[in-house]
């Protein structure tokens, strides 16, 4: 039976972890690099583990140099 670590693996195409403690979002499949835009703010991680972000829902957000997804079509999974 596959597990999100097989299936990332297999299907995945971006995976941005926000878990750099400073500088910019990285994606850890393709190397795409994230700008953060309007200064979202680091917070401590799921289960007090790492980084991850938060953003204020209106003007703060990931700009990466590449497109991430090739398709209409995606699903998008948050932890």
């Amino acid at each position: 039976m596959a597990n999100t670590k097989d299936n990332l693996n297999k299907y995945g195409k971006a995976f941005i972890g926000f878990d750099e403690p400073s500088s910019n979002a990285m994606d850890s499949i393709s190397g795409y690099t994230g700008l953060l835009v309007n200064s979202p703010t680091r917070v401590t991680g799921w289960n007090d583990k790492g980084y991850a972000m938060s953003f204020n829902g209106s003007n703060q957000y990931v700009q990466f140099n590449n497109k991430l997804i090739d398709s209409n079509t995606f699903t998008i999974s948050f932890k």
